[in-house]
């Protein structure tokens, strides 16, 4: 299943982030109107939606951060609803830090005060995440950006997995070898479109 989870992270790197969606395809400026939490916010998602229409993708799917994987546990049956970040954290089994982190495990980012953003480990050092309004949902190294950006680990059963891979300790910029796994990654990606 985490094969199957990676693969499906990997073919929605360049869809686009809009509060609370879960990878609808039938987009209007409208529809990113109604779901968006201000119309500043709206501004931002849709100027990326039509970037990535004048690009020629494709479709094109919008996600947040936890509707990027609910909606992949959701369609596989491995959950019976929906589930915030938190929620997802709460169903992790907890990983005390990333030395243990294996591909499909989740990373979190928590404020002090609660779980705000999710994301997902694909191994190598890197992650996916619906990153925000003006990126979506993008592939980065583990620490791209800063060392303390994700600071909570967790490894959902529904997944299985488990096997520890090795992970960069510390994004080295343009020479970090993730970089170039990136680069590798897109272009294969490119390739199979």
């Amino acid at each position: 299943m985490t094969e199957l989870f990676i693969k499906y992270l990997k073919g929605h790197v360049g869809d686009i982030y809009v509060w609370g969606a879960q990878g609808e395809t039938d987009i209007t400026g409208k529809w990113i109107r109604r779901r968006e939490t201000s119309e500043k916010n709206a501004r931002r998602a849709i100027a990326l939606w039509e970037k990535r229409k004048a690009e020629g993708r494709s479709p094109i799917a919008a996600f947040d951060c936890s509707g990027l994987i609910v909606r992949f546990l959701l369609d596989n049956k491995l959950i019976k609803k929906d589930m915030s970040s938190r929620g997802l954290y709460s169903a992790c089994e907890k990983l005390n830090d990333r030395s243990r982190l294996a591909p499909g495990d989740l990373l979190f980012r928590h404020d002090g005060k609660r779980i705000h953003h999710v994301g997902a480990y694909i191994g190598c050092g890197l992650v996916i995440e619906a990153m925000g309004r003006d990126d979506g949902v993008v592939l980065n190294c583990l620490d791209s950006n800063g060392a303390g950006y994700w600071n909570r680990y967790g490894r959902l059963p529904a997944l299985g997995g488990g096997e520890t891979a090795e992970v960069c300790e510390r994004c080295k910029g343009e020479d970090c070898p993730c970089r170039q796994l990136i680069l590798e990654i897109q272009k294969g990606e490119r390739n199979e479109q």
